[in-house]
């Protein structure tokens, strides 16, 4: 989890990285970080399938490279379509209110 989380957010802070040259527009690109949380783990092993991610593991894996992506301020994020112990995540209030928003 360290190294994706390391990864992510050099990314996140290059693409947002704004030109040096005085006269180009402050930011040239938002960074998109995506699919929260849980994407990679589907259930079937197929892709756009739902997950199903017990709560120590959610914790254990899938949060922290997220805490290092969100700490380089991603101008955006997209939700993952999975689900996450049978909570689809497009609805789920622990993961877009608490994980996302104020955590």
């Amino acid at each position: 989890p360290t190294m994706v989380g390391l990864m992510a957010a050099q990314m996140i802070a290059g693409i947002q990285k704004p030109d040096s040259n005085p006269l180009a527009i402050p930011s040239r690109a938002a960074a998109c970080a995506k699919h929260f949380i849980g994407y990679s783990m589907p259930r079937d092993g197929h892709d756009r399938s739902p997950s199903w991610i017990p709560t120590r593991h959610l914790y254990q894996y899938f949060v922290p490279p997220w805490q290092y992506a969100m700490k380089q301020n991603a101008l955006t994020v997209m939700e993952s379509y999975t689900e996450t112990d049978g909570v689809p995540n497009v609805a789920n209030p622990q993961a877009l209110n608490y994980l996302l928003r104020q955590r």
